[in-house]
């Protein structure tokens, strides 16, 4: 690998634009510099990420202005941080300009997840729930707080099984010191910090706000829906303590207990971490009271009959709601499902297929990837009837509605 000694880089004055030589330090890692090799860059352009290579393995290179960048961190990061629901960092260098943070390279953050540009496979919602819980305490156990918790932040592992992991170290900060906020991080962020942040005050962030964020993103990752309502609602609400679409969140959820109570408005009143890890795990069924009677001889019974459900119990198509629908709609298929392959590069496919259903409201399009393909694909046929609960609703790439049958989508025929 050739070791870059110098960088020539333009620089623009108010009356003209130079060159100057910038001294880069000896280096074992290489940024690829190919058209594929930007990973990300965020709203104001000035933090890129790219792919490359540190001692012959492929890892991510983020690289931060000088000014945007706390000195007084850095070797907590590098000597502190190992923990796997934790993005490696591997090595800080820098120059004049910048600093590259060298860094385990991942598969996609959790925002690629919700926008569909990564569909490869994930662990269960409460396993992801449970990873970011025991990598956030860690954080906190080593006198950091995150401090800009977002879908953005959070990736998706190259390995497997699949890992979640907290990254983007460039925004981690020392428990006792204080910092000013970006504005992307404004939707997630706790009522206490927003309201300094609106009042242009430095922001005091801490544990409890870190789990209050963290709880908005579970949140959302189990309904596709924010806790506090539309985005033009959400600061309003957050102030408020009114979590207007908490409902989306089936009372008998697993998780419900456990992120409501995390995104209380009051610090005090807000769940530890070690709580959220506690509620999230199964709870055992309690013994019988008495010894239940011996089995009685088996008999040939009657199937039970089937069950139907009221017209309180449906859900017309013209009603559902965008993300997590808990309800169940009862539409026919009006066209034959159709088989397709979802082709990204020629290293990654996914199979997938379509169809039209209707009810007596409206006519929608729905659609399966993946192991769902495989799970749905030969149960719909053109004619049937069927009863579809917990299915998605969201916007494809032309902005029509469009239903997504999931993991947590259930079938059945009538």
């Amino acid at each position: 690998m050739d070791v870059i000694k110098d960088l020539k880089v333009k620089v623009k004055t108010e009356s003209k634009e130079e060159e100057v030589v910038v001294a880069l330090p000896e280096m074992a890692w290489k940024i690829d510099s190919s058209e594929g090799g930007v990973l990300h860059k965020n709203v104001t352009g000035t933090s890129w990420v790219f792919r490359g290579t540190f001692n012959q393995q492929n890892v991510a290179i983020k690289r931060v202005p000088v000014d945007e960048v706390e000195e007084t961190k850095q070797n907590v990061l590098i000597g502190e941080l190992d923990h796997k629901n934790v993005v490696k960092l591997f090595r800080i260098d820098g120059n004049d300009l910048f600093k590259f943070f060298i860094l385990e390279q991942c598969a996609a953050s959790l925002q690629g997840f919700f926008d569909q540009d990564y569909i490869g496979p994930m662990p269960s919602h409460v396993q992801v729930l449970s990873q970011l819980s025991r990598g956030l305490e860690y954080i906190h156990c080593k006198g950091l707080v995150y401090c800009k918790i977002k879908p953005e932040n959070i990736l998706i592992s190259l390995t497997t099984p699949v890992i979640m992991k907290w990254a983007d170290f460039g925004l981690t900060k020392l428990t006792d010191s204080s910092g000013s906020v970006d504005n992307e991080s404004s939707f997630w962020m706790a009522p206490e910090v927003l309201a300094q942040t609106n009042k242009n005050e430095i922001c005091a962030y801490s544990k409890e706000s870190d789990i209050f964020s963290a709880g908005c993103v579970f949140f959302y990752f189990l309904t596709r829906a924010h806790p506090f309502g539309k985005k033009s609602e959400i600061k309003k609400n957050i102030l408020e303590g009114n979590p207007i679409s908490v409902g989306r969140l089936a009372n008998d959820h697993f998780a419900n207990a456990v992120v409501v109570r995390m995104i209380a408005k009051e610090p005090t009143d807000r769940i530890t971490l070690a709580e959220v890890m506690d509620g999230l795990k199964p709870k055992p069924i309690p013994p019988q009271p008495f010894p239940l009677p011996p089995s009685p001889p088996a008999v040939v019974a009657s199937p039970p009959a089937p069950r139907y459900l009221t017209g309180a119990e449906i859900t017309p198509i013209s009603g559902l709601e965008m993300g997590v629908n808990s309800g169940t709609i009862h539409a026919s298929v009006i066209s034959k499902p159709k088989d397709e392959v979802w082709q990204r590069n020629s290293a990654f496919n996914i199979k997938f297929f379509t169809m039209l259903l209707r009810d007596d409201t409206g006519v929608i399009k729905a659609k399966a990837f993946g192991d769902n393909f495989q799970r749905f694909f030969r149960l719909f046929q053109l004619g049937r009837v069927y009863a579809i609960k917990r299915a998605t609703l969201k916007l494809d790439y032309h902005g029509e509605r469009e239903l997504s049958l999931v993991k947590a989508t259930t079938v059945q025929c009538l």
